[in-house]
């Protein structure tokens, strides 16, 4: 997969700006990145709307430019703001203030709440030293995921893949041990996550499983540990056990191995742009620039 920076040029190179909901627009560090996000979307802030404009002129920018939708309550902003986005499929949601209203309201609404068994937050994180990029799901929505939910996340994830550039993804089902132990339930669910795209029910991919992660990223590591495999380190998706050892992992990568992470959660009617504790400007950018890549091809993917 292409680098993350190669994502931010073509959402830049495209003509179509899709419409990105911000909800509740009252954290100042989103609004100071307006003028680098307006390039590739258009920003519609919902929430009150005299604390934004005094945010918009603190922060020396013109009001004019942005469209402001008033609802003082932070709950009523959220629901407005999915309201507005369900009338447009090519929209793109933001939680744009502090906790995660905006998250709860779509866990609430009629429309998209039984949506969330599919759904699936997915982590960009750019590796340098290999100079491409690769996926990381779930890291946010399913806290314990049995095999139904991974299979689920699985399949949202491919599709997303399918969507961006990967004809034939390479996804790698993460577990401790390489090796099946019916005590350790996440290696079961990988031997028959990969059972399954051995038997095409996934479509034209690569699932291997279970891999740890010296396995999934060293062929040195398999010929040491007699394990054949056909990822050769050359992986996409890192499908994990959980979302603690999902974040522990990506944290992991962003803190010592300096990558850049960006992320947001697909298998909903349009994509979720959602704050992390490791968010920085450029990787809130990125965010914004796969999600419109994927909303401006104008279908609901969930």
């Amino acid at each position: 997969m292409k680098r993350i920076a190669g994502y931010i040029k073509e959402a830049l190179r495209a003509g179509y700006k899709p419409l990105l909901i911000c909800a509740p627009a009252d954290d100042d560090g989103l609004l100071e990145m307006l003028p680098t996000l307006c390039p590739m979307v258009v920003p519609m802030l919902v929430g009150n709307e005299e604390e934004i404009q005094r945010s918009l002129a603190h922060l020396n920018l013109d009001t004019r430019y942005y469209e402001v939708v008033h609802e003082p309550d932070r709950k009523r902003a959220c629901e407005k703001a999915i309201d507005e986005a369900l009338r447009d499929p090519s929209a793109i949601l933001m939680e744009g203030g502090r906790g995660r209203p905006l998250q709860e309201a779509l866990r609430k609404n009629r429309h998209t709440a039984q949506l969330f068994s599919n759904a699936s937050h997915i982590t960009w994180v750019d590796d340098p030293h290999r100079k491409r990029s690769f996926m990381v799901a779930d890291t946010l929505i399913h806290p314990q995921p049995d095999l139904k939910d991974k299979i689920a996340i699985l399949n949202t994830v491919l599709s997303v893949a399918r969507r961006l550039e990967s004809e034939t993804p390479k996804v790698v089902a993460l577990a401790a041990l390489e090796y099946v132990n019916p005590s350790i339930p996440s290696t079961v669910d990988a031997a028959v996550l990969s059972k399954m795209a051995e038997r095409h029910q996934f479509g034209d991919t690569l699932v291997e499983g279970p891999l740890d992660i010296d396995c999934a990223l060293s062929r040195q590591a398999c010929e040491r540990k007699r394990i054949t495999s056909l990822l050769e380190g050359n992986v996409d998706i890192f499908l994990v056990p959980d979302v603690h050892s999902g974040q522990s992992f990506i944290q992991f990568l962003s803190c010592f191995g300096r990558m850049g992470l960006c992320g947001m959660i697909a298998g909903l009617p349009v994509p979720v742009i959602v704050p992390m504790p490791y968010d920085t400007s450029s990787g809130r950018l990125a965010s914004a620039a796969i999600s419109s890549l994927l909303s401006r091809q104008g279908v609901n993917y969930a």
